[in-house]
């Protein structure tokens, strides 16, 4: 109850966070240099290890069958209505595999994106995004430990996360790099309720 508390206290202090700096920047938004009018479009994609024990476990022994893949594609456009504003959708894979087990999660969703301030090749944002959640898992019972007769389970739900993030721009505005740190009241991987992801975006 207390983590519950203490990560609820922690997405809300964030998005109030964000509440007032979007305030802010509206009311300086005339000050600022407006985003390039034609690239309002890109497609960003990620694939990587996730940085956690096994992985460390994995890269100690060359042995990366136990490590939690992770990758995403996403597609955004910023409104016209609003410059500052990015609206698009992203499909989110997770995969993790064990002696006895395979387990695999799809996240897709909307993601919602406002700038927040920018200066030449730096942004600096804010990001939400409602999900719905598909995990499955499936045992290899012929490798299950003595005397614990797990089963095959799924399930869907529905998850959501916010997350002030960074982004740089290559020289020519056609790719860009992001960084992100995702928080949400509820687990979003390996029982962590808070995670960095990386994402390579083209911009066109």
């Amino acid at each position: 109850m207390k983590s519950n508390y203490k990560t609820d206290c922690l997405v809300s202090i964030l998005a109030s966070f964000m509440f007032i700096a979007v305030t802010l920047n509206a009311q300086t938004g005339q000050e600022q240099v407006p985003s390039e009018p034609d690239r309002k479009n890109n497609i960003g994609f990620q694939f990587n290890p996730y940085l956690n024990e096994r992985f460390i476990e994995g890269a100690i022994s060359f042995d990366f069958n136990h490590v939690i893949w992770l990758g995403a594609l996403r597609y955004g456009r910023r409104m016209d209505f609003h410059d500052k504003l990015t609206i698009g959708a992203e499909i989110y894979y997770l995969y993790s595999s064990s002696y006895y087990f395979k387990s695999k999660q799809f996240n897709i969703g909307p993601y919602f994106r406002y700038n927040l301030f920018s200066y030449k090749r730096l942004g600096l944002w804010g990001e939400f995004s409602p999900t719905l959640n598909y995990s499955e898992i499936k045992f290899d019972l012929s490798q299950t430990p003595a005397g614990h007769p797990f089963e095959d389970y799924s399930d869907v739900k529905f998850g959501y996360y916010i997350a002030p993030g960074i982004n740089i721009k290559s020289e020519n505005g056609r790719w860009s790099y992001d960084f992100m740190w995702k928080f949400s009241g509820k687990a979003l991987i390996d029982g962590r309720k808070h995670t960095p992801s990386i994402k390579i975006n083209f911009h066109f």
